[in-house]
């Protein structure tokens, strides 16, 4: 179904809707506590000098608080700020809810971390209506059944449609039109285009160039010269001119989890208990999307900012959180780091079910295991059930918040 949608949004103007979750992880804190209401809220790490803001509410924002910032200067800013440690799991759990109101419109649904995602919902207007109506009605579900807000961009292209959506947040909606994309385009920043980072954007002010609009009128010849193959993507994009298509989660290419340590680490149990945690989520999301993965890759990063991968292929594509741990493992006693800054775990060459792979018995049973546990935590949350190992760990300490690889 979803490749015979695809092919027929291909022979007319596409429709494309980017969702984006209002501050996220700062809304499904206010979500779990009512009594942080009104109040600004901050969620990061441990306010160290690696610390940083991973979200803030609306009302922190207006004290100066934005993502990324290290957490002493947003302490600085809001020193009345309620600051809270990042709870992965917990908004994982509310992005496969919403996820899954997208997917009652379109099977094209491309997530972009936990709180965004693409809709090609060109296919779909014969069935709901205008792309906009189907914005609202996403906008109010997701408000009815999860309580929460999104905004909402609509366009005719990803690019676009991402940028529409910052255009009237908290809970905007609004469109762009090919007809009025090149006028809206011309008089914006150029760092809002894909690509365009401080360097760059100090390299075109050089030229003269600020504006959107100043871009496109600069011969392509004379921005290869200086930027390459670069230039062509960001000139398509300053005539809002963007082809990529929306892939769809079953045609990711790989998942992972990594984390950033408060403090370089040697200790070999410490980095274990990360990559079990790890693994334990990771073939959990797998078994959740219906695959199984080939591919395990191990990142190290070490204090002086070198990093190194290692990787496996595992004899037949696997779900199971063992299996995947014990390659991890593997992997990482290969030689095994003396101070490790960040653990990555990364998993690829994913498969659906249906490839119908041979298991033995224990394999079976092993995933039967998995599946109960897996509909226990779902019921009963995810503290429900928990290796000995990570009861003893929340004794000692807790190991640094995943972060989600793009």
């Amino acid at each position: 179904m979803g490749r015979d949608m695809e092919e027929g949004c291909r022979m007319k103007k596409r429709r494309i809707i980017h969702v984006d979750m209002d501050a996220f992880f700062a809304s499904v804190e206010e979500l779990d506590n009512p009594s942080l209401s009104g109040k600004p809220v901050i969620v990061g790490g441990h306010q160290t000098k690696r610390g940083v803001v991973s979200s803030a509410n609306y009302l922190a924002r207006s004290y100066g608080v934005k993502a990324a910032m290290p957490l002493w200067q947003a302490k600085q800013l809001c020193p009345d700020g309620v600051f809270l440690p990042v709870r992965m799991h917990r908004y994982a759990e509310i992005s496969r809810k919403f996820l899954g109101i997208f997917l009652d419109y379109t099977p094209l649904v491309e997530p972009m971390g936990f709180d965004e995602a693409y809709l090609d919902v060109t296919g779909s207007e014969h069935l709901f209506g205008e792309a906009r109506e189907m914005g609202r009605e996403i906008q109010r579900r997701v408000k009815e059944e999860i309580g929460l807000s999104c905004s909402v961009g609509i366009s005719y292209n990803k690019f676009l449609a991402k940028i529409a959506s910052g255009w009237k947040k908290p809970g905007g909606l609004f469109q762009i039109l090919e007809e009025d994309a090149l006028e809206f385009l011309k008089d914006l920043p150029l760092e809002e285009l894909p690509g365009v980072g401080y360097a760059t954007r100090k390299r075109l002010e050089r030229m003269g160039l600020k504006k959107v609009g100043e871009l496109c009128l600069v011969p392509l010849e004379i921005l290869q010269a200086e930027f390459g193959k670069l230039a062509l993507d960001m000139l398509n994009f300053a005539k809002g001119v963007d082809p990529r298509p929306v892939l769809p989660v079953w045609e990711r290419k790989s998942l992972g989890e990594e984390a950033t340590f408060e403090e370089d680490l040697s200790d070999l149990d410490k980095l274990l208990a990360f990559l079990l945690e790890a693994s334990d989520r990771l073939g959990k999301t797998l078994r959740e999307e219906g695959r199984k993965a080939r591919r395990i890759t191990l990142k190290v990063r070490f204090p002086n900012f070198k990093t190194i991968t290692r990787s496996l292929t595992l004899p037949h594509p696997t779900d199971i959180d063992d299996e995947i741990f014990q390659a991890a493992k593997s992997l990482l006693f290969k030689s095994p780091p003396k101070r490790v800054r960040l653990l990555g775990l990364q998993l690829s060459g994913l498969t659906p079910y249906s490839e119908g792979f041979l298991f033995p018995d224990s394999l079976k049973r092993s995933e039967a295991l998995l599946l109960a546990i897996d509909r226990i935590k779902f019921k009963y949350g995810e503290g429900a059930i928990s290796r000995a190992v990570a009861l003893k760990k929340g004794k000692e300490g807790k190991s640094p918040p995943p972060r989600k690889s793009p």
